[in-house]
């Protein structure tokens, strides 16, 4: 079947927990998702590209700073 006619996964960084034609919600600013397919905003786990965890936070890096990647390392 066509892509049209089929339910897709949110893609990473979104995630929609009900169901109907609503669209993917986006994870908050600096917050990304382990993959596809999360259904609440607690699958937004990991600090995005940009960003380093800071306790429970996700801090944008600062001046001449950089992190390439996803992960809350």
């Amino acid at each position: 079947g066509s892509a049209v006619n089929r339910c897709l996964s949110c893609e990473v960084g979104f995630y929609k927990g009900t169901n109907g034609t609503g669209a993917c919600d986006q994870c908050e600013v600096g917050r990304t998702t382990v993959s596809t397919g999360r259904t609440q905003p607690s699958g937004c786990s990991l600090c995005a590209a940009g960003y380093y965890k800071q306790g429970a936070n996700c801090v944008e890096c600062g001046v001449d700073t950089f992190k390439a990647s996803a992960g809350n390392d």
